[in-house]
């Protein structure tokens, strides 16, 4: 059996950001990051080298994280990664993303990816992140506005 190659330090330090950064933006490190990580951590530290720049915050990034999280939710229902999408909505309402904000979305979802992609991913990504403890948060804020 082939002796397990060491990691070098320079990648577990890369590694390490990356997983903190997940936990701060996601509030947790997804399953299939953690098998990234864990099995390919050379390919995670570049990913994360992409995402924590994607993933700034003003005024170092454009746009903030909020937006960005919708914007993934939005990609990952037109991929069909529910999955994603439910973290990343979850992400945005607890960035203080509005309801009616993810619903303009999902009809952008509805426009580019089709009836097809809204009745396979999109109402159920909605429905989930709806009913999830930031969804309820999220809905309770805006009928409290009046909406």
């Amino acid at each position: 059996m082939a002796k397990p190659k060491k990691l070098d330090p320079a990648i577990k330090k890369r590694v390490d950001v990356g997983i903190k950064h997940f936990e701060e933006t996601m509030g947790h490190l997804p399953v299939q990051m953690q098998t990234l990580s864990s099995n390919m951590p050379e390919v995670f530290a570049g990913y994360m080298d992409i995402r924590q720049w994607v993933m700034r915050e003003p005024p170092e990034g454009a746009m903030p994280r909020k937006y960005k999280h919708l914007i993934f939710t939005l990609l990952d229902c037109v991929y069909g990664n529910a999955p994603g999408a439910e973290n990343h909505g979850r992400a945005a309402l607890r960035r203080g993303l509005t309801v009616d904000e993810l619903l303009e979305g999902m009809g952008q979802v509805l426009i580019v990816g089709g009836i097809g992609v809204y009745g396979t991913t999109g109402f159920k990504v909605l429905d989930n992140v709806l009913a999830s403890a930031e969804g309820k948060a999220a809905l309770k804020k805006k009928k409290q506005r009046g909406g």
